[in-house]
C-alpha cells in the first residue's frame, strides 16, 4: 500500500511538472516584437496560423531550453555533457553542432519525455481501476522508473539518428560543392575567390555552414583549408578533415587544387553509392526476416487446432 502511495504521489508531481512546463505562457515582449517583424517582412498578417504556430513552437523550445539550462546549472558537475565521445543521453558536441541543437534544449526535452513516460503506466493503472483490474505493485515500482529512463534516453537516440542523416546530406552537398569549386577554378577564379563563391551558389544548410566556416577562417587570419578542417572536426566529418589536410599540402596551385577537388568529389560520390547499396541490402534483409516471421506465425496458426486436439485427448 505504501509503495502504491509513493508511485501515485510521484505521478501527481510529474503531472504538475508537465502542466507547468507545457502550459501556454504569455509571450514575452521580444517574441511579440519578433512576430510583428516577421509578419511585416513576409507580408503575412501577424494573426496568420502559420506564423502563430511557428512562434508557439519557438516559445515551447525556449521553455524547454530554459529547463535544460537550469538543470545544467544545478547538476553541471554531475552531467558534464560533451566531455566524453559519448556523453549522457547522447550529448555529443559533434551531434549537437551538425544538427544545430543546443545542450539546454536537448536536456530539457529529455526531462520532459522522461516525466511523460513515467506517467504512462500509473495512468494506465488508473484507467483500469474502474473495471476492477489492478496492476501489481511491483509492476508499477519497476515499470514506471524503467519507462522514465527510456523516455529520458529517447531524445539522445533521436539526436544520434538525426546527426547521422545530416552527415550523409553534408557529404552529398560536399561532393557538389567540390565540383562547383573546381568549375570556378577552371573558369579562371583564384582559390580565395572560388571557395566562397561556390558556397554562395546554394542556400542549403550545408553550403551555408561551409560559407560560415570560410568567413570565420578569413576573419581569424588562417587559411581556408584550415577553416574547413576545423569545421570537419566540429561536426565529425572525416572526409572534410582529410580534404583539408590534402589541400594544405597542395598549396594554392590552381591546377593541382582542381585535380584534387575533382578526385575527392568522385571519391565521395562512390562512397555515397556504396552506403546507399548497403542501406538497401539491410532493408532487403529486414524484409526477409519479416517474411520468415510471418510464415512462422502462419504455420503456428494452422498447427494450433491439431496440437490442441492432440493434447486434449
Amino acid at each position: 500500500m505504501s509503495a502504491a502511495i509513493v508511485v501515485f504521489a510521484a505521478l501527481g508531481a510529474s503531472v504538475v511538472a508537465l502542466i507547468a512546463l507545457l502550459a501556454p505562457a504569455r509571450p514575452s515582449l521580444a517574441v511579440a516584437v519578433g512576430r510583428l517583424d516577421a509578419a511585416r517582412t513576409s507580408h503575412t498578417p501577424a494573426t496568420d496560423p502559420s506564423v502563430t504556430a511557428a512562434f508557439t513552437a519557438v516559445t515551447r523550445a525556449g521553455r524547454q531550453a530554459r529547463l535544460g539550462r537550469l538543470l545544467l546549472v544545478r547538476l553541471g558537475p554531475l552531467i558534464r555533457p560533451g566531455r566524453s565521445p559519448h556523453g549522457p543521453a547522447g550529448l555529443r558536441d559533434a551531434d549537437l553542432a551538425v544538427t544545430g541543437r543546443s545542450r539546454d534544449l536537448l536536456l530539457g526535452r529529455a526531462v520532459l519525455t522522461g516525466l511523460a513516460a513515467f506517467c504512462l503506466l500509473p495512468s494506465f493503472a488508473l484507467l483500469l481501476a474502474p473495471t476492477g483490474l489492478v496492476l501489481p505493485t511491483p509492476v508499477l515500482l519497476i515499470g514506471a522508473p524503467a519507462a522514465a529512463i527510456g523516455g529520458f534516453l529517447l531524445p539522445g537516440l533521436d539526436l544520434r539518428r538525426e546527426a547521422d542523416r545530416r552527415r550523409r546530406e553534408f557529404r552529398h552537398a560536399l561532393s557538389c560543392y567540390l565540383d562547383l569549386v573546381a568549375m570556378c577554378l577552371a573558369g579562371g577564379r583564384g582559390v580565395p575567390q572560388a571557395l566562397p563563391e561556390a558556397a554562395a551558389l546554394s542556400d542549403g544548410w550545408a553550403h551555408r555552414m561551409l560559407g560560415d566556416a570560410l568567413a570565420s577562417a578569413r576573419l581569424a587570419g588562417i587559411s581556408p583549408w584550415r577553416g574547413l578542417g576545423r569545421l570537419g572536426e566540429q561536426i565529425d566529418v572525416p572526409e572534410l578533415r582529410e580534404l583539408a589536410g590534402s589541400l594544405t599540402l597542395v598549396g594554392d596551385h590552381g591546377a593541382r587544387v582542381r585535380d584534387t577537388l575533382s578526385a575527392r568529389a568522385a571519391t565521395l560520390r562512390r562512397r555515397a553509392i556504396t552506403d546507399a547499396e548497403g542501406h538497401a541490402a539491410q532493408a532487403d534483409q529486414n524484409m526477409r526476416i519479416a517474411q520468415v516471421l510471418l510464415a512462422f506465425g502462419f504455420l503456428i496458426l494452422i498447427a494450433y487446432p491439431a496440437l490442441a486436439a492432440v493434447l486434449s485427448t
